[in-house]
């Protein structure tokens, strides 16, 4: 008696309903460090991720004081941290014998939202007779940032690619910033890559 059993390889991760990727990557247009994203797809068209781009400078302003001559230069900077809603856009599942080079391309748009908690810093520079002066504080303040992305998400066995437009803005709270008002809105470019299951 024989048995003949014939095997056909089958690629599970396009095929499946539930994709889970971790990635990291560089960001283009201001060179801030690597962050990371850890993404999850459902059914090809809906997903979850969660965002993080280390020490990003969100806003940053002079103040000039001619009736004490000194002069502040504030800034605030911190760790974008948003989780996101995302929709797929054309999601594809290739085979292998197709001349396509990946397991499945799709591109994305999604939103988020996140309260940061950036630090404030303040130096203060000010004339002491004929000397410098130098005084510096540092705080945490809370802001309220929402965020618009898009972008190109590849796969190609368990390496995945993703290339992303990102907008956000934010405002901060007068009563957190010394009746400052901070406004800022920035677009970024980043490409990553990493591994998907």
């Amino acid at each position: 008696m024989f048995f003949f059993f014939w095997y056909q390889p089958v690629d599970l991760n396009a095929q499946s309903r539930l994709h889970f990727s971790m990635t990291t990557g560089y960001e283009i247009t201001h060179g801030y460090a690597p962050g990371y994203d850890i993404t999850v797809l459902y059914n090809n068209r809906w997903g979850i991720r969660y965002m993080m781009i280390p020490d990003v400078q969100l806003s940053e302003k002079t103040e000039i004081q001619s009736g004490n001559d000194s002069v502040s230069a504030i800034s605030i900077k911190g760790n974008l941290e948003i989780p996101m809603i995302l929709r797929t856009i054309d999601y594809r599942t290739f085979n292998r014998k197709s001349a396509i080079p990946f397991d499945f391309v799709t591109a994305y748009t999604g939103v988020g939202y996140s309260n940061l908690s950036p630090r404030l810093t303040e130096r203060k520079y000010s004339i002491n007779g004929s000397s410098l002066t130098l005084t510096q504080t540092e705080k945490n303040v809370d802001i309220p940032v929402t965020c618009l992305v898009m972008g190109f998400y590849v796969g190609e066995r368990f390496l995945v690619l993703d290339g992303k437009l990102l907008y956000f803005r934010g405002e901060s709270d007068q009563s957190q910033t010394g009746g400052r008002r901070f406004s800022f809105d920035h677009w970024l470019i980043q490409i990553s890559g990493g591994i998907f299951f």
